[in-house]
């Protein structure tokens, strides 16, 4: 069993899961049981998905061939500016490794052994990067790292040199007393995880927006598309401005509507920091800025060009995109579907209700959309033809009640106050010496320059 490591994008992580059933056991190497266990993951992990926005890409998982005989699970993360994604996908890393313990996991990023480089002040002085490859999991709920052999006695059972990937799994396998790191190494990484799963809730911002009845209907059914509509307003290209002059799919109305959208504290960062007078053939009229519900306005036009700009990426399918898109809204004529499903009852997901009930019927709704996401992300690679055609298909769709929505804005909850957006010079001060490495490491210690630059580019 083999890996090579390949350079990855910036501001990415790449994480794989290995089954320690299927080492040197072929009946546990077959493509339908790693299916099974992707599945059975994906259900146990549901509930922390439900709420959560994700500033690219989320969590996902593909049964990866490592050569001809040997599979496991992979993803790959995109996050962008949002280094707290980057934590949570750590923080259901360490849950999935405990949950499943037949399960070890690897996981990198585009500074290659991340976690190494957050516990770099705690770590025995022996690891360095260039000796590390095969030799950093995740493992029944713990940090592991596989040692190098001091003398030839332990040669038996540890690797030497450069770990094969099955040696270094039945080290993994045999000595997890071992293996498993001291509190004070995982202690800086629990640091960043164990505020999870409450810090999803903490993490939001929530903002009032002026928005068209469609992008409002929108956002009601699927409020995570936030996050790609950011995104697009965010990196938009001379191109993308010329679809927010003409307004085709989203075109401001005569009445727009206030409404209170979620959005992560760095997805908020970004709209409400970028300057933006929208086009005046747009037909967007912005209010003067110094005017209480400017901001608002400002917010909701930027906010709708996002979703212009993600619908006008949306080339025009072919017929066979066109019957692949069919195939895909049959979501239970997929075995997998049932195969998750099951997974789901086996996890208390439905909480006792019966069949056919209010609360059933929501939740089974829930549960059929997130997979028909896994299906739609596992047929579109390229993230904006994805999202912009789910944008596509639900203006399409959705309809709304304008009295509803008028009558909606009377009830509208507070909007949150974005104070911590304004950092105070002692605050400033305060991060800086968070971010200062303490004590010379040995020469044979991980590089700590690259923990430092690491903290300054993402805290």
């Amino acid at each position: 069993m083999t890996e090579n490591r390949s350079s990855l994008p910036d501001n990415s992580v790449e994480y794989h899961i290995y089954s320690l059933k299927a080492v040197g056991d072929r009946n546990f190497s077959k493509k339908s049981y790693f299916e099974e266990i992707r599945f059975s993951i994906l259900a146990k992990i549901h509930p922390f998905l439900k709420e959560y926005v994700w500033q690219e890409d989320a969590f996902n998982l593909a049964v990866h061939e490592l050569d001809a005989r040997s599979l496991c699970l992979r993803g790959l993360t995109r996050f962008g500016d949002n280094i707290d994604d980057e934590w949570f996908l750590v923080f259901l890393l360490f849950f999935i490794s405990k949950e499943f313990s037949e399960c070890a996991i690897r996981v990198n990023d585009s500074d290659s052994e991340f976690l190494l480089i957050e516990a770099a002040e705690t770590l025995p002085p022996w690891i360095k990067p260039e000796n590390s490859n095969n030799r950093v999991f995740i493992y029944q709920g713990a940090l592991h790292i596989i040692p190098i052999a001091q003398h030839p006695g332990h040669i038996t059972w540890l690797p030497a040199g450069e770990p094969d990937l099955v040696d270094a799994l039945l080290a993994l396998q045999r000595f997890p007393s071992i293996t498993r790191v001291k509190p004070s190494v995982e202690a800086p990484i629990r640091k960043r995880i164990d505020k999870y799963p409450g810090y999803i809730w903490s993490n939001f911002h929530h903002a009032h927006c002026y928005l068209p009845a469609s992008v409002a209907a929108i956002l009601q059914q699927e409020p995570k598309l936030v996050a790609p509509a950011v995104q697009a307003f965010y990196c938009r290209d001379p191109i993308d401005l010329k679809a927010c002059r003409v307004m085709k799919h989203f075109p401001p109305s005569s009445r727009l509507f206030k409404r209170r959208v979620r959005f992560t504290r760095c997805l908020y960062a970004q709209l409400v920091q970028q300057q933006f007078r929208p086009d005046k053939r747009s037909g967007w009229t912005l209010p003067p800025p110094m005017d209480p519900q400017f901001k608002a306005n400002s917010l909701g036009c930027k906010l709708t060009c996002g979703f212009e700009i993600l619908v006008s990426r949306v080339r025009t399918k072919t017929a066979e995109n066109q019957q692949d898109g069919a195939e895909e809204l049959d979501v239970e004529g997929d075995p997998r579907w049932r195969m998750f499903l099951t997974s789901l009852q086996k996890n208390d997901y439905f909480k006792g209700e019966l069949d056919g009930s209010k609360l059933y019927r929501e939740l089974f709704r829930e549960a059929k959309s997130y997979f028909a996401r896994i299906r739609r992300d596992e047929t579109n690679a390229k993230l904006d033809w994805n999202r912009g055609s789910e944008v596509l298909d639900l203006l399409k769709s959705v309809s709304w009640d304008e009295e509803k929505l008028k009558d909606d804005e009377t009830r509208l909850e507070t909007e949150d106050d974005d104070s911590w957006l304004q950092v105070s010079e002692e605050e400033v001060d305060r991060l800086l010496a968070g971010y200062q490495v303490h004590g010379e490491r040995d020469s044979d210690a991980p590089p700590a320059g690259r923990r430092g630059r690491r903290s300054g580019r993402r805290r």
